[in-house]
């Protein structure tokens, strides 16, 4: 699996684990929006090397 998909997977499986081992609401709803922003930070992070790679001549030729 491409790492462009599987980083973003990754980090909302690890959401998913913080929220469901939380305690009171206030704990859930934290964990959440921290999750959220972390998946979302490895999502952009995933984005901008699979953007940024050394493109091949054949991909510049187009």
């Amino acid at each position: 699996m491409s790492a462009w998909i599987a980083v973003p997977c990754l980090a909302a499986w690890g959401v998913r684990q913080a929220v469901w081992s939380a305690r009171s609401p206030e704990a859930r709803l934290t964990a959440t929006i921290a999750g959220s922003m972390n998946a979302l930070t490895a999502a952009n992070a995933a984005a901008s090397r699979w953007l940024c790679r050394p493109r091949r001549p054949e991909e510049l030729a187009r």
